[in-house]
């Protein structure tokens, strides 16, 4: 029989050193988009559940703004990484900044919501 949970995958033997990171980035890059997609969800869902009192139009949009943009953010980082592989040339080296854009913005737009829902409650 054999003993299977001493067994792991080290990742940097599948890739090599110059892709390891990229695929590092590429899984941020994905991970950003789903979690902004899902704090898009929740920002319009409790937003819609107030239990009558209206929260500030301009500041909601502001939030969904942000949020929005850091996913299309973190979206177009994944795209350009397939992009220059599919090309074969290496990817761009400003990827990195343009995924603290994207997180940067999303913490912004939960940052803002949390600001308003809390205002709200009071």
């Amino acid at each position: 029989m054999i003993d299977e949970t001493n067994v792991g995958i080290d990742p940097r033997d599948q890739a090599d050193d110059v892709r390891y990171g990229e695929t590092l980035l590429y899984d941020y890059a994905k991970f950003v988009t789903t979690l902004s997609l899902i704090v898009l969800g929740a920002v319009l869902t409790l937003s819609s559940t107030t239990g009558g009192k209206t929260l500030r139009t301009d500041m909601l949009i502001l939030v969904v703004a942000a949020v929005s943009a850091g996913g299309t953010t973190a979206l177009s980082v994944a795209n350009a990484i397939i992009d220059a592989r599919v090309a074969g040339r290496a990817p761009s080296r400003h990827l990195r900044k343009a995924m603290k854009l994207g997180m940067g913005l999303l913490g912004l737009g939960v940052g803002g919501f949390i600001v308003i829902w809390m205002e709200l409650l009071q």
